[in-house]
C-alpha cells in the first residue's frame, strides 16, 4: 500500500515538507521526523534575539512589501479597467459606423425603389396617352 500523499516510496518526505510548509505559517512544531531545522521568520528571530529594534524593522520591511504589492495589484486594476474602457469605446465606434452604413444601404435601396417605380409609371401613363 502506497504511503500517505507520496505515490509509491517516497511518502514520508512529501508528508515532511507538508508539514513543513505548514509550520512555518501556523508556528507549530515541525513533525519529529523532520531533519530539517525548523524555519524561522524574521520577526521571530529579531525577538529571541532580544532586539525589538530589529523586530520592528522587520515588520516595515514586510509592510513595505505588502504595500509594494497591493500598489502593483491596483496599477494592474487600473491599467485593466482602461483597456477594457478602451476596447468598449472601439466596439460601440464600429457599432454606430456599422448602423450608419446600414442606414445609407437602406437609403440607397429606398432611391432605386422609387426610381424603378418612377420608369414604371412614366412607362405607363406613355401607353395611354396615343389613344
Amino acid at each position: 500500500m502506497a504511503a500517505r500523499g507520496g505515490g509509491g516510496g517516497g511518502g514520508g518526505r512529501s508528508d515532511r515538507l507538508r508539514y513543513a510548509f505548514d509550520h512555518v505559517f501556523t508556528g507549530g512544531e515541525p513533525p519529529p521526523d523532520s531533519p530539517e531545522p525548523p524555519v524561522n521568520d524574521a520577526l521571530s528571530s529579531a525577538s529571541s534575539e532580544g532586539s525589538p529594534s530589529r523586530a520592528i524593522e522587520a515588520a516595515e520591511a514586510a509592510v513595505a512589501a505588502v504595500r509594494a504589492v497591493a500598489d502593483a495589484m491596483v496599477r494592474m486594476e487600473v491599467m485593466e479597467m482602461e483597456m477594457v474602457r478602451a476596447r468598449e469605446a472601439r466596439e460601440a465606434e464600429r457599432e454606430r459606423r456599422r448602423a450608419e452604413s446600414e442606414v445609407r444601404s437602406l437609403e440607397l435601396m429606398m432611391e432605386t425603389q422609387i426610381q424603378i417605380a418612377k420608369s414604371l409609371l412614366l412607362k405607363k401613363s406613355s401607353k395611354r396617352k396615343p389613344r
